[in-house]
């Protein structure tokens, strides 16, 4: 029963709606197998069993623990992604900046061993960050330094004198990162904090990100939904690190579709590569069908598959997920996707999430892409740094378009031109990347002649997509711009520039900088609270002064989520998100919904196809004790407001465009309950309410589940690969089950049964100095977020699980790899308990469905 034949029956057994990768996983697998092979690429999962020691900065550094018969048995055990810095706890005395958090050194330890199998080949590690200068050792052996925490980097092993092969002879990775500084003004953690993988090729293998597959050429239908004359100008880098030179190769690239149906097919004979080098190629190849492109409406991937072929023996081989597209943008009218008028309607983020810090799990992304969207969003900076890569995996397969940006750009400086460079190479195939970003404001400010040398090293790795730094004060930079970036200007800043620069498109990159605390009505010093959650008129005018211009490309608000860091002590998280840390929408985040969603025609090419939302109405006010007649406001994109005090009309207002109803003088008393009406001429299209719980009126908590929720685009469950992450919303009420807006009950969460830990805790308050670890936490205005991770691995084959497990020698390990071929995951059960209060108990869902994975999740919820 030939391979060639189980890949015929494969296409017929396959369901349709799953993630291209893992499609392309089981069909290009049984395509491979119909060739002979020699040794396949593999690529382990090495983020368990960190065992990790902070240091004081001041301390000198004891480099014995970088020897691997060291002792480390007392270390503490993590799991990748970590940030070693965000369970310190806070301090007046640290920089506000970076959330009075103080900053650390650390070591990392990791023990593995090495199959018998993998001698002779080309090992790395590969880290996709670490913040942020990080020194490699491999058994006492220094293999590598990387000083950059935001660019993804490799550490060769296989050219180590010290690497050892066999289940006796274990063998110990040993990290010292120094996160004493940052580089920025924001929190920026510390620590291992993206993705690790070991990658075990042959000899002859392709570079890490050295498979480049531009479209330069394409006609795209007049609706932007299919295009023709498609050509990749594929570029590959293949490396030989053996002795002696490769001969007799061949390249074979092949083109599969979402469902794993092959589109094109190419063979191209290859001259030999000398011994340690490595050889770049160009090859065409023109795709003889109608392709989907990608858009926000229907994200279409597909992957390429490029094969070495030595001897007609498979000794490599790479996928690279890909989607097809045009970009223009024009100076006159703005930027066109796929010929199609787009508005960018967009946010920038740090990536930090409450308790987690840097270290944010793969699901809490989609959580925070997914927010965006249903806020009305269609765009997302990378500010002030290049990304991890599932962030844009997430983008690529929900439909958001992305300014990919460079941390640093200092004059003449090699290293951060080399940086631009890293990120452009490996970010290039991304189709939701429509502009790379040089830099950020001040940072931009450079000796003449720097921004040559960035656009340069964009063009030579990409060259398909525009330029673009975030400021305008500079006329040298501005010159090697192709789009003129713009930071938090007024609408006549935009209105001169297009005067003056006819012929240059422009972006609002970043603008909007409007400060709330979530559940506030006023100000109040002596409580600490500095800003209310009504903050309207400051949104109003700063989104319509690029939004109202056609010509200007889009905006990208500051920011979507608040973050840590930029605050003032004693508020150690920023306030300038329409979302607070924990996740929990401001009422910022509906006057967005209502103006950049609602308010949109439904058949929009810039607009996500989420269900129908043709009104809203929301409340701001909630009323904070202590005031009686007050002026209440609700945002909707209807006409005219009707607002009823019980049965009692208390006011009526008019809605203007991207404005807000406001009716003043409204009476207050203990449990009024606030109805507002949207009218359109005699119709009432949407209604709202607020209603007014008090302290002593806490009945109990209700839990429920926001991530995973298909309510949220998150999916239906936990993936147990022994990271997946919940976000748990505990919601303090009455006996009638009304938010208590006041509510500030200690809140303890607990598991109580199946394979989870509580990660920890949060309410959102940009005041609180709870440990980012803790398992239990006050309600502020009567919420509190909780993070549940999964703690067994049931993820890829068998055959991978007992890989992952041989290598992995610690057995203190807090993640459990199971390699029982019978067993399945139970579902995580969690109570929610406070003292006089009613419980709330809720089960989260665990599967071992590839399908519940978060790429795959991302890949079927475009539409939620």
């Amino acid at each position: 029963y030939s391979f060639c034949t189980l890949l015929k029956t494969y296409n017929k057994r396959e369901p349709k709606g799953r993630d291209p990768i893992r499609v392309l996983t089981m069909r290009g697998l049984a395509i491979l197998m119909c060739l002979a092979t020699a040794v396949a690429r593999t690529e382990v999962n090495f983020d368990f069993s960190w065992r990790v020691q902070t240091v004081d900065p001041t301390q000198k550094i004891d480099l014995h623990k970088k020897d691997a018969n060291y002792s480390d048995d007392s270390w503490a055990v993590v799991d990748a992604p970590h940030d070693f810095l965000i369970d310190g706890g806070y301090s007046s005395d640290a920089s506000s900046k970076q959330a009075n958090i103080p900053r650390k050194n650390a070591w990392y330890r990791k023990h593995f061993v090495l199959p018998e199998s993998f001698s002779g080949n080309h090992i790395t590690l590969y880290f996709e960050g670490i913040f942020k200068l990080a020194t490699v050792y491999l058994n006492g052996q220094q293999i590598r330094y990387h000083e950059t925490g935001y660019t993804s980097f490799q550490a060769r092993l296989d050219n180590s004198t010290a690497l050892m092969f066999g289940p006796d002879s274990p063998n110990v990775i040993a990290i010292y990162v120094d996160g004493s500084t940052g580089s920025g003004w924001w929190y920026e953690g510390a620590g291992i904090y993206r993705h690790v993988k070991l990658i075990v090729t042959n000899k002859i293998h392709f570079e890490i990100d050295g498979v480049n597959a531009p479209t330069h050429s394409l006609t795209v239908d007049s609706k932007g939904v299919t295009a023709q004359d498609v050509v990749m100008n594929t570029t590959v880098s293949i490396a030989s690190t053996g002795v002696a030179a490769a001969k007799d190769l061949t390249l074979l690239l092949n083109l599969f579709d979402s469902e794993g149906n092959v589109v094109t097919e190419s063979k191209t004979p290859l001259p030999e590569i000398s011994a340690n080098t490595t050889t770049h190629f160009k090859v065409d190849v023109t795709v003889g069908k109608t392709v989907q492109v990608w858009s926000i409406r229907n994200p279409a991937l597909y992957t390429l598959q490029s094969v070495i072929l030595n001897n007609n023996i498979q000794v490599d081989t790479v996928n690279t997920t890909i989607g097809f597209r045009s970009l223009q943008y024009t100076a006159d009218n703005g930027f066109f996707l796929n010929k199609q008028h787009f508005k960018v309607r967009g946010f920038c983020d740090h990536n930090n999430f409450a308790s987690v810090g840097m270290g944010v799990p793969d699901r809490v992304k989609l959580f925070a892409a997914q927010t965006l969207r249903s806020v009305g969003g269609n765009g997302r900076r990378m500010s002030h740094n290049p990304p991890e890569p599932v962030m844009l995996q997430i983008y690529d397969r929900i439909g958001v378009v992305v300014m990919d940006e460079n941390r640093d750009f200092r004059s003449n400086n090699t290293g951060d031109i080399g940086n631009m460079g890293a990120m452009v190479r490996r970010d290039r195939n991304h189709p939701s990347i429509t502009i790379w970003s040089y830099c950020n404001e001040g940072g931009c400010a450079a000796v003449n002649g720097t921004g040559a040398a960035f656009r340069n090293i964009t063009y030579f790795y990409d060259g398909t997509r525009p330029t673009l730094g975030n400021d305008v004060n500079d006329p040298d930079l501005n010159t090697y711009m192709d789009v003129q970036g713009f930071s938090h200007k007024s609408k006549q800043s935009f209105i001169d520039y297009h005067e003056k620069f006819p012929t240059k498109p422009t972006f609002a990159s970043e603008c909007c900088s409007c400060e709330t605390m979530r559940g506030e009505d006023f100000k109040n010093a002596t409580a600490n609270v500095t800003f209310a959650d009504f903050n309207a008129p400051c949104v109003t005018g700063q989104v319509n002064a690029s939004d109202s211009l056609d010509y200007v490309t889009g905006t990208m608000v500051w920011t979507l989520f608040d973050y840590y860091g930029e605050a003032h002590w004693p508020l150690v998280t920023s306030s300038y998100g329409q979302v607070d840390i924990a996740g929990f929408w401001k009422s910022a985040a509906h006057w967005y919904q209502t103006w950049w969603r609602a308010d949109i025609d439904t058949s929009a090419y810039d607009k996500a196809p989420l269900s129908p939302l043709p009104y809203t109405c929301y409340i701001v006010e909630h009323w904070n004790p202590g005031y009686t007649n007050r002026t209440v406001h609700v945002y909707t994109n209807g006409p005219n407001v009707t607002l009823h005090s019980g049965d009692k009309l208390v006011g009526s207002s008019k809605v203007e465009f991207r404005q807000f109803a406001q009716i003043i003088n409204v009476p207050w008393e203990a449990g009024t309950c606030l109805t507002a009406t949207v009218m359109s001429g005699n119709e009432a299209v949407a209604t709202c309410s607020r209603c007014s719980v008090q302290d002593h009126d806490v009945n109990k908590i209700d839990l429920s589940i926001d991530a995973p929720s298909k309510a949220t685009g998150t999916g239906s469950a936990l993936y147990a690969d022994g990271q997946d992450v919940a976000l748990l919303r505990a919601t303090l009420q009455d006996s009638k089950g009304t938010i208590a807006t006041e509510g500030n009950n200690l809140i303890s969460f607990e598991i109580v049964s199946g394979p989870g830990r509580i990660v920890g805790t949060h309410n959102g308050d940009q005041r609180s100095h709870n440990p980012n670890n803790a398992t239990s936490i006050v309600g502020f205005h009567g919420l509190a977020r909780c993070l549940v991770q999964v703690t067994e691995d049931y993820s890829g084959s068998l055959t991978d699980r007992q890989l992952l497990s041989e290598i992995t020698v610690d057995k203190s390990s807090r993640t459990r790899i199971v390699v029982d071929p019978k067993a399945k995951p139970q579902n995580i059960v969690v109570r929610a308990s406070s003292p006089g209060l009613v419980d709330g108990l809720i089960t989260i869902p665990v599967s071992m469905d590839p399908s519940d994975s978060v790429l795959s999740t991302a890949a079927n919820n475009n539409r939620f």
